[in-house]
């Protein structure tokens, strides 16, 4: 669903979705369009843009022109740290927008709100029901040892 917001609404090209892992204390890529995720390293908190943007969180938007995309991954066009409540839980980073997109509008910024917020709360129920899932399938992995 993200996705399909950040690419139909927002008319991004290039983005990654980067969530907290406190145990390294980085910024790890998790999905993503236009990024190889698989070659991305972990981002540590706090040096370089993407970990100040999450430890300021503020939603970041670049001041140079939106059509000159970086290829540096700690240079986005616009970050969105998301949170729940006040509890830090990853960033949206936009790299490209598509070229019919020449500049953000109102709603942009309302949509940037929304995802800061809402995406947060629905990674975290993903999250929620993975490790439901895993924990269901141990349990009946299980009782069926038992019962044979």
């Amino acid at each position: 669903i993200i996705r399909e917001i950040v690419i139909n609404f927002v008319g991004a090209e290039k983005f990654a979705l980067l969530t907290l892992d406190p145990d390294q204390g980085a910024l790890c890529f998790e999905m993503g369009e236009g990024v190889d995720i698989k070659t991305c390293s972990p981002r540590a908190l706090g040096p370089g843009r993407l970990g100040e943007i999450f430890e300021a969180a503020t939603i970041y938007v670049n001041d140079g022109p939106l059509q000159e995309s970086s290829p540096d991954l700690d240079s986005p066009l616009v970050a969105i740290p998301l949170k729940m409540g006040e509890r830090p839980f990853g960033l949206l980073a936009i790299y490209a927008l598509f070229v019919q997109k020449d500049r953000l509008e109102d709603v942009d910024h309302q949509l940037f709100s929304m995802l800061a917020e809402h995406a947060a709360t629905a990674l975290f129920s993903a999250t929620l029901h993975e490790q439901t899932e895993r924990q269901r399938a141990t349990y009946k992995g299980f009782m069926d040892l038992l019962l044979k």
